[in-house]
């Protein structure tokens, strides 16, 4: 497992090695996980996720990258870690990064979060 962790976190560094898997996007942003960074653990699945943003936030960033872990029966996830980019799909500079997990959500129903729970959990 920490193998598989060290790959996933070489990932992070280098997000153009990665394949990225379109999962769905709006006006604002598309969405896409690294279907094969999946490990899974019981019940549970961590996958690297890739958030892009059309226009740049007000800090200037235009993507995200995070190590994301998604509990499957009780359909919620956190963010374990993440960096921000102010290049397109990961690219550029990293200008920000989280090195501690988030809460626990559950995604809205009908939204990408929730197609990237039904998407990872089927693995």
């Amino acid at each position: 497992m920490r193998k598989h962790l060290a790959a996933v976190f070489l990932l992070l560094s280098h997000p153009a090695w990665a394949e990225w898997l379109f999962v769905g996007g709006t006006e604002r942003a598309d969405y896409y996980i690294e279907i094969q960074t999946i490990m899974k653990e019981a019940d549970r699945r961590q996958v690297l996720e890739l958030l892009d943003l059309k226009v740049p936030d007000s800090r200037g960033n235009r993507s995200y990258l995070a190590l994301t872990e998604y509990e499957c029966p009780t359909m919620r996830s956190r963010i374990l870690r993440s960096a921000c980019f102010d290049g397109a799909m990961g690219g550029g500079n990293k200008t920000h990064e989280r090195l501690s997990p988030g809460d626990w959500l559950a995604p809205e129903p009908g939204s990408a979060g929730s197609t990237k729970m039904k998407l990872v959990c089927a693995q």
